[in-house]
């Protein structure tokens, strides 16, 4: 995973890679946290349930990669804070998203 920042209409916001090299273990967790300090912890199941931030880790990265995009634009997620785009191969490029201005620093994985 890689952390970055870009300026993006003006305003300098912080992003973040996330990659699926293959399909994650079960149970396995990615806690994002947010530049206003929103903390989501995504678990990896069987089968998707966005609600609860649980994602399919599915047979392939990129179905997994889809699926937690799906929990992290949930309503219970991070819907209004963290931007996700999916590039369909297993790849998620976060971008914090904040008010004109902001600083820059904001995403935090572990």
């Amino acid at each position: 995973m890689t952390v970055s920042t870009h300026k993006i209409d003006g305003v300098v916001k912080a992003t973040y890679t996330i990659t699926f090299s293959a399909a994650p273990a079960l149970n396995e967790t990615i806690v994002i946290v947010s530049h206003a300090s929103l903390s989501k912890t995504y678990t990896a199941k069987g089968s998707e349930t966005a609600g609860s931030l649980q994602f399919n880790r599915a047979s392939t990265a990129a179905a997994a990669a889809t699926s937690l995009k799906a929990c992290i634009n949930n309503a219970a997620g991070h819907v209004a804070t963290i931007h996700v785009a999916d590039d369909g191969a297993g790849t998620l490029t976060l971008t914090q998203e904040t008010a004109a201005g902001s600083h820059a620093d904001g995403i935090n994985i572990r």
